[in-house]
């Protein structure tokens, strides 16, 4: 295994995790002065994870990967860019068709207040601007698993029950409160 940490100038940084050289997973950590935004990608580019770190900082994520890669035996090499490179998305905007999907990053983190929100990926569209939700069956699944006691014991039966439905009409729920906002959802092939 090697991890390529690669920090920016504004404080950014881009965790790259690699096994036989072949790329396996992304950590995108976007910091505030509340905490850290951090996206998790699967080798297939899509969000696994999306979360807020509080009261972490750039210096504390490397601290804890520096120290990881030495307790594991892993390589690691940490590199200083200009600027973090937006991730294109493989998935086609639900508006215009083009695979021009970007993560929007909020300035403004007022929403990060409350621990217990989760909090569902927003992409833009690079061409047409417009807006989508981003939620695949493995980020909701790790939603849904992480955030239970959001959940009442009813809809963890179901759950339990038939995961695949559950998570079908979990999804279908919130993009109907969301399309009413003319936010878009973005299709998994």
């Amino acid at each position: 295994m090697e991890i390529l940490f690669e920090l920016s100038k504004n404080g950014n940084g881009r965790k790259r995790i690699f096994e036989n050289g072949e790329l396996q997973a992304i950590e995108d950590y976007n910091f505030f002065k509340e905490g850290a935004l951090v996206f998790e990608f699967d080798k297939r580019m899509r969000i696994t994870k999306q979360s807020f770190l509080f009261k972490e900082n750039v210096y504390t994520i490397l601290s804890k990967t520096i120290k990881f890669c030495k307790e594991n035996r892993v390589n690691l090499k940490i590199k200083e860019v200009k600027k973090i490179e937006e991730l294109k998305l493989p998935y086609k905007c639900p508006f215009c068709g083009k695979e021009e999907l970007r993560l929007k990053i909020y300035k403004e983190i007022e929403e990060w207040k409350f621990k217990s929100i989760p909090v569902i990926p927003v992409v833009y569209c690079k061409n047409c601007k417009r807006e989508s939700l981003y939620m695949s069956k493995e980020f909701l699944r790790n939603l849904v698993y992480e955030k239970r006691e959001l959940f009442t014991e009813e809809e963890i039966a179901s759950l339990e029950l038939d995961e695949e439905r559950f998570l079908k009409e979990l999804r279908a729920s919130i993009a109907a409160v969301f399309g009413k906002k003319k936010i878009g959802l973005v299709k998994f092939e």
